[in-house]
């Protein structure tokens, strides 16, 4: 079974289930009974992803991720639907921020058992880590994975320096064939600051694209001959089997979480 924290609803909520639609709620103490001592890794899916496909993605990843008793992982579900064409994501950009906030303020009120808190992100949910991160104590952020990152390639410059700074590691992949962070993000992340004020660059691209400005350790930069797209991370919300790329996306995770020389040969 997997835990799941729901931030669609107007309170965050836990819940538990096997990835079908049946997701049931869960109570606080059973939760803390869940996670004491262990690390929680949340993992964050990205935008044009509706809740059934959410709850089905993040418990494959869930399965596929096979964390050690030491870890447990809980997958965010956050409302970045995608319900006009490249129009709604500044939108959404709106929804991962707050949603970054709702959960850093849900782990500190209502998970005391566990020591930190780690994250895997897909696409637009690396903004809702970040901002996550951004808001939790220092001693408690763990090891943060974004694949794909929707946000500025100097995000990690400025807001994002405190997440920076406050994660145990901090790693990334990027790829230059990812056509949607290509098109769809420059486009998207301009409306976004004409329309609904957000205070980063509209003139940047994508962090999930090019990788940091600046040098950070653990930075992946995928060769292009590899043909890693942006679907090629996190896995499908239905029962499509896993595609290599998306097996060797979440192996990587998974050392990055455990190991400190994570590998992508």
């Amino acid at each position: 079974m997997t835990l799941y924290l729901n931030l669609r609803e107007s309170q965050p909520q836990m819940m538990s289930g096997d990835g079908g639609p049946g997701a049931r709620l869960i109570a606080d103490e059973a939760v803390n009974g869940e996670i004491r001592g262990r690390t929680v890794v949340f993992g964050v899916h990205g935008f044009n992803v509706r809740y059934k496909s959410g709850l089905r993605s993040l418990a494959r990843l869930d399965a596929a991720l096979k964390l050690p008793q030491s870890h447990v992982f809980i997958g965010v579900l956050w409302p970045g639907d995608f319900w006009v064409p490249v129009i709604n994501y500044p939108a959404e950009w709106e929804d991962a921020v707050k949603g970054g906030q709702a959960l850093a303020r849900y782990a500190q009120a209502r998970m005391a058992s566990a020591p930190r808190f780690a994250f895997v992100s897909h696409s637009l949910g690396g903004r809702l880590a970040l901002e996550a991160a951004a808001h939790l104590p220092d001693d408690r952020v763990g090891r943060v994975c974004l694949m794909a990152a929707a946000t500025d390639d100097n995000c990690l410059e400025r807001p994002y320096d405190v997440s920076l700074r406050k994660a145990q590691k901090l790693t990334g992949l990027a790829s230059r064939k990812d056509k949607v962070l290509a098109v769809a993000y420059p486009l998207g992340d301009f409306a976004g600051d004409l329309l609904f004020r957000d205070k980063d660059s509209p003139f940047r691209g994508a962090l999930g694209r090019y990788g940091p400005r600046f040098k950070t350790p653990n930075w992946v930069r995928i060769e292009n001959r590899e043909g890693f797209t942006h679907s090629d991370y996190f896995p499908p919300g239905d029962t499509t089997p896993l595609k290599p790329t998306q097996g060797k996306a979440i192996r990587y995770a998974r050392d990055f979480l455990l190991s400190d020389e994570p590998g992508w040969a």
